[in-house]
């Protein structure tokens, strides 16, 4: 098999290194702040939630956020009190809302990852990506309606809005906006935002045909009714469904890096994009610059709408935001970040938040380019891009580049996400069965891509057991009845269909690719016939829309997300999209019937939506999931990986402590320069 060149001593010098912020934990089921209270609010969180069997759980308290002073005075940046003091801006306190968001230790960052410190104003970070999206900056920008601090389910608190709180049975929300919160424009948000964007945006059937998505509707399923949204007063409103829906706290905090973009939505900006709104001469005339008729309404608002995904698209400049930073310039080679002048966060002296000016990233080709910036110290944060690979490089260069090197545990891991709806008949036929999806992991030398993709930095996958026994993965082929070869001397499908297995692998992480090239031995050595294909990000995305794909190495979040508001584990357009479809239709089916296996995993993901998250239903229902991922094979894992953390040595408040390495970078207003 290949080998990549390896120092074995190297290695050993670096995991004692490491060894503080890199050892490897036991595979567990749960996390600290997985294990959550039963009902989080920002004041007092208490919930009551029924059993399977209707029997009443015992009401538990979630840990509340960290309890800070909201300072007597204000204080902001030197770039923004030369704007106040030409005229060109208010003063802070009339930018800040009455009760702004005062961060300290805890309640951005869970204290045990971060050593927090109040910052100083200056600078601005360097940072580069591969293709349009900037994924460190992304998560380092996005606000949450709430907000959960270590990416768990405890203490979870207001964030844009002040508070919420929730009733016993989990089917009232009520969530308090803070007065005098402003857009990015300066223009105040109220609750015509939050009607809008519900009334005129998600209730409206050009836009949605099929009505909300499952996050705002019953038990967060595709088929519950609706919710509903009702004012009790200018600033007080609650989010109400028809049955119980204890999940949704995650879902409003974590679920997909959630952003306040689906619940609040600057109605002034939008409205004159708005048929219902706009005076429909302007309306077409607009649409006719921008190369849209008037037919395509829904598509044209949908691209003026920017969401939390789109921030580093054109239409994103001048669009209205609540983020720490917002995007000034765009081209080809890079994104441009300026500080929101009317940010709602400050800290415990006043001082109002971002305290970095300015963030760039550099657009370059592929993640080896990524790397070679971070090598040469001409990047200031990379987290999703360096590869464990090149740990000792990294580590060689560390001082003369002027950053650090850190190892923390990624929420995910790369999986050979199987597609089981392809209708090619050599490949629907082996792949329905557990005996050649069990091949294929006992196929796979876990250890070797342990050591060579990963230099020994990660751990058995919760998802699928660690074994390797190539002997006994070709016994289960042949009991399949995969006795017959082609001319070229590769196996046949059990009804004698040609087999040729495609593999593709996109370049977005710096493991995909190895472990695609890994993969294509291990099917060598089960005699089967398969192919590599790199592709780009876009054109993967269209095969797997077109359910073309047999096998692509892709993200899968490593514990399956214990959070109960995550549902990926159920099927997705990666990896069985006419299930999905099948699951998706309630008159008469489309799609594909799916194995009762899979229709229970789809049941489990109702349960645990209208179950509280981290109580003992939810946990067991959890313990499921993981159970049909170990007996069935779905996805294969082979390492739970680490992930490279670099950065700046001058950046304070980066979290180096984290069981989601992702979670260093969701607080990035916290960062500063101690220069």
């Amino acid at each position: 098999m290949r080998k990549m060149f390896y120092f074995l001593s190297v290695l050993m010098v670096l995991a004692m290194l490491f060894s503080a912020c890199a050892k490897p934990a036991e595979p567990q089921t749960t996390t600290e702040e997985e294990t959550a209270a039963e009902e989080t609010t920002a004041e007092e969180a208490v919930a009551e939630e029924e059993t399977a069997e209707e029997e009443a759980v015992e009401e538990e308290t979630a840990e509340e956020a960290p309890e800070v002073v909201v300072p007597v005075a204000y204080q902001e940046a030197p770039m923004l009190a030369e704007k106040v003091a030409a005229g060109e801006l208010p003063p802070v306190e009339e930018r800040l809302p009455a009760v702004p968001y005062v961060v300290g230790p805890g309640t951005e960052i869970v204290v045990e990852n971060l050593d927090y410190t109040i910052g100083r104003y200056g600078g601005t970070l360097r940072s580069a990506h591969v293709g349009t999206f900037q994924p460190d900056l992304f998560m380092a920008s996005i606000e949450g309606l709430i907000t959960a601090p270590g990416l768990g389910i405890e203490g979870v608190h207001g964030n844009v809005v002040e508070s919420f709180t929730v009733n016993d049975d989990a089917t009232v929300y009520t969530f308090k906006m803070r007065e005098g919160l402003k857009w990015s424009d300066g223009v105040p948000v109220t609750r015509e935002d939050v009607e809008f964007a519900w009334n005129d945006v998600w209730m409206n059937t050009d836009l949605y045909p099929g009505g909300p998505k499952a996050d705002f509707r019953a038990g967060g399923t595709s088929n519950g009714a609706p919710m509903t949204l009702e004012f009790i007063d200018d600033w007080t409103f609650t989010l109400s469904f028809e049955s119980s829906y204890g999940s949704f706290v995650g879902v409003l905090a974590i679920k997909g890096w959630a952003s306040y973009q689906d619940l609040i939505k600057p109605a002034h900006y939008l409205k004159p994009y708005h048929k219902t709104y706009a005076d429909a001469d302007e309306l077409a005339a607009v649409m006719d610059e921008k190369g849209y008729i008037v037919e395509d309404w829904a598509n044209f608002f949908q691209a003026m709408d920017v969401g939390n995904w789109d921030m580093y698209t054109e239409p994103a400049i001048g669009f209205p935001q609540l983020s720490p930073w917002i995007l000034v310039q765009l081209t080809e080679g890079a994104v441009l970040l300026d500080r929101n002048p009317y940010y709602f966060k400050v800290d415990a002296e006043g001082q109002q938040l971002p305290y970095i000016d300015s963030l760039i990233s550099t657009r370059v080709d592929n993640t080896d380019m990524v790397n070679t910036r971070g090598i040469a110290g001409d990047a200031d944060f990379l987290r999703q891009d360096p590869s464990l690979a090149m740990v000792p490089l990294y580590k060689e260069n560390e001082e003369a580049g002027h950053y650090r090197v850190v190892l923390l545990q990624h929420h995910t891991g790369i999986a050979y996400k199987l597609n089981y709806t392809n209708q090619d008949p050599g490949w629907n036929e082996v792949v329905n069965d557990v005996r050649f999806r069990k091949a294929l992991n006992l196929a796979t030398d876990q250890d070797e891509i342990l050591q060579f993709v990963y230099n020994t930095f990660g751990q058995e996958s919760l998802i699928t057991p660690w074994e390797y026994d190539l002997e006994a993965a070709n016994a289960l082929l042949d009991e399949m009845g995969m006795t017959e070869y082609d001319a070229e001397g590769y196996r046949l499908s059990p009804s004698g269909y040609p087999l040729k297995v495609l593999v593709e692998a996109f370049d977005g992480n710096p493991d995909m690719v190895p472990i695609a090239e890994y993969l294509i031995e291990y099917l060598s050595d089960l005699k089967l016939n398969s192919q590599l294909e790199i592709l780009s990000g876009e054109l993967l995305t269209e095969h797997y829309n077109a359910n073309t794909t047999m096998i692509v190495p892709e993200r899968v979040n490593a514990n399956l997300w214990a959070s109960g508001a995550w549902t990926d584990w159920t099927p997705t357009n990666q990896w069985g999209i006419e299930w999905m479809r099948w699951y998706n239709t309630t008159d008469e089916y489309e799609g594909i019937e799916p194995p009762a296996e899979i229709k229970r995993l789809f049941e489990l993901a109702e349960l645990r939506g209208r179950s509280v998250s981290g109580s003992p239903e939810d946990t067991a229902l959890y313990q499921e999931i993981l159970e049909s991922y170990n007996t069935n094979y779905w996805q294969i894992m082979p390492v739970q990986r680490w992930d490279t953390l670099i950065f700046n040595q001058d950046l304070r408040n980066v979290a180096e402590g984290s069981e989601k390495s992702i979670g260093s970078n969701t607080a990035g207003e916290l960062w500063w320069f101690d220069r």
